[in-house]
């Protein structure tokens, strides 16, 4: 009998120590796939961090490239002029004056045709020859915007794999740490007896199997971003997102927005058939129909851009169900909601926005502000917007005149193509609270007791001397005009008191007023308590021409903040 115990011994030890001979081995391996996902990692890392550094100067190198030819072509439109003027002065002039006028001409052309090769935006595609245009947008898209966002994003990607390298790093680090519990529980078992040496080696064994097929597992496991046919195709469809965004908000041209939102969702259903697992383009193929439900609803087809924007709402909910819970892509939701007339679903979307950005408390104040008073919670509605205003000297760079173009074009547009009470009111609001936080920095207009007469367009009548002798009223302009005139009395001044003019223009085509003159430095009154002036509205752009442009204005005089008189008028 004890010969025999002496062999079971014998044998049980012998299968332990092979056992854990095997397990050495297998530690072995462990420890060469940690140490290859720590370096697989580091590299990851190394990468992402080298991706920043390109970005900021590609950035700097880009914007300076942009300078240089914007000056270019500046230099490039004057000399235009002058072989304009050249050209009518050798029409006019005979004999020697006209060959020096023709020979100064030509001299011209020869210095504005080197200057049109060095540069990229006096080229196809980005100068139009016939029409003499140039398409500064498209040149910084493809020259700044869309490399920083193909940067942005391969850095994006290089952090995501160096964080995945990371996950199966702890991951083998643990099963090490539980390895080195099961080959002690082994090795325990050599110097008990009875039936502990059984339970200690079935422990040990139980738990290094476990740790081998866990880590055979991981093993198989391998990084798969998305492809490098992806990466440019996002890029490439983000910049024509940003151009039909601004074509939409600075131009107000929802037809020729739609052009860039085609293509723009064309490439990302490319992407998404081959990645379907690629947050980034689902992304931006919500905001891309977002942008497309807003252009069809600001446009007057309001079915249509619900119809629309109910796609990008849906997306954004998979996008926030997959884990990817940020501020914007809430702010988005809940601008989504409110087109889709659901203002309860926004503000609890606008909610979480504002608590993942409190710097956006303006933006995201006056959206909630809209909001409620959609939902019918007026009283609400007023104090949220009072809040949303009072932020807005405390974080000016989130309220700058932009924001509140933004939002006021958006409210004002959607109070013609979709009626709520109050909306008016608020718009009124916002209007005020720009000019004075802009000219007074307050966000209230100061008493005043001054009057303002509806001012009157008008075309001035001149004697022999120059002198104006008459004012007769004249709400449309002909084509070519250059100045509109318009005749302002006032009452009730009192110097000191500040005086804004602002400018809208909607031409056809376009769906709703584009502020044409921006804020600038506020005039301060200096003459008499009443007083009858003569004012005009000239092109803002002068580089667009010295005419003003065919299409409807609208005037809008603001005195102390306080908007006091609105009148319009249109060219032919």
């Amino acid at each position: 009998m004890k010969i025999r115990e002496l062999g079971e011994d014998k044998r049980f030890k012998t299968a332990v120590t092979v056992f854990l001979a095997a397990l050495t081995v297998v530690t072995s391996l462990i420890i060469i796939l940690n140490n290859r996902a720590l370096a697989r990692g580091g590299e990851a890392g190394r990468d992402s961090r080298v991706l920043g550094i390109r970005y900021l100067t590609h950035l700097g190198r880009s914007l300076w490239e942009t300078a240089a030819e914007k000056k270019l072509t500046v230099s490039w439109q004057e000399l235009g002029g002058l072989m304009m003027q050249a050209e009518a002065y050798e029409k006019m002039s005979r004999g020697k004056d006209a060959a020096l006028y023709r020979i100064s001409r030509e001299r011209l052309t020869k210095v504005r045709d080197l200057l049109a090769e060095q540069g990229e935006v006096t080229k196809a595609p980005y100068f139009n020859a016939q029409a003499g245009a140039f398409d500064f947008l498209q040149y910084y898209l493809d020259h700044v915007y869309k490399p920083a966002v193909e940067l942005l994003e391969r850095q994006e990607q290089r952090k995501r794999e160096g964080g995945f390298w990371g996950r199966m790093s702890d991951a083998y680090g643990a099963a090490l740490a539980v390895m080195a519990v099961a080959v002690f529980l082994l090795t325990l078992s050599l110097v008990l007896s009875g039936r502990g040496r059984f339970l200690m080696a079935g422990a040990g064994a139980v738990m290094a199997l476990a740790v081998t097929g866990l880590s055979i597992a991981t093993a198989f496991r391998t990084w798969s971003g998305p492809a490098e046919a992806s990466i440019q195709g996002q890029a490439k469809a983000a910049a024509s997102i940003m151009r039909a965004q601004l074509t939409l908000d600075i131009a107000g041209d929802a037809a020729a927005a739609r052009k860039p939102l085609a293509e723009a969702t064309a490439g990302l259903r490319e992407v998404l058939a081959r990645d379907p697992d690629y947050p980034a383009a689902e992304l931006l193929l919500a905001r891309a129909e977002e942008i497309e439900g807003e252009a069809l609803f600001f446009s007057g087809r309001v079915e249509a851009g619900r119809s629309a924007v109910l796609g990008a709402v849906t997306r954004l909910a998979q996008v926030i169900k997959a884990g990817r819970d940020d501020g914007y892509i809430w702010w988005s939701r809940g601008f989504g909601e409110m087109l889709l007339g659901r203002p309860e679903e926004a503000l609890r979307s606008v909610a979480k926005a504002m608590a993942a950005l409190p710097d956006q408390g303006f933006a995201l104040g006056a959206v909630r502000a809209a909001a409620l008073l959609m939902a019918g919670r007026s009283g609400e509605s007023e104090a949220a917007l009072e809040t949303a205003v009072a932020r807005t000297l405390e974080h000016p760079l989130a309220s700058d005149a932009i924001a509140f173009r933004t939002i006021i074009k958006n409210l004002e547009r959607w109070n013609e193509v979709a009626p709520v009470a109050g909306l008016e009111k608020m718009v009124r609001r916002l209007k005020e609270a720009s000019v004075c936080v802009a000219a007074l920095q307050k966000p209230r207009p100061l008493e005043s007791k001054s009057k303002i007469a509806p001012p009157r367009f008008v075309n001035p009548v001149y004697d022999k001397q120059g002198e104006i002798v008459a004012y007769p009223a004249c709400g449309v302009f002909p084509r070519f005009t250059a100045r509109a005139h318009f005749l302002l009395e006032l009452k009730g001044m009192t110097r000191g008191q500040s005086i804004v003019s602002k400018v809208f223009w909607k031409g056809a085509g376009r769906s709703f007023w584009i502020e044409q003159l921006r804020l600038g430095k506020a005039q301060h009154w200096d003459g008499p308590d009443a007083a009858k002036l003569l004012g005009f509205v000239a092109n803002p752009m002068p580089e667009a021409g010295e005419t003003l442009v065919s299409g409807d204005y609208r005037l809008e005089i603001y005195v102390d903040g306080g908007l006091k008189a609105v009148v319009g008028f249109n060219t032919l």
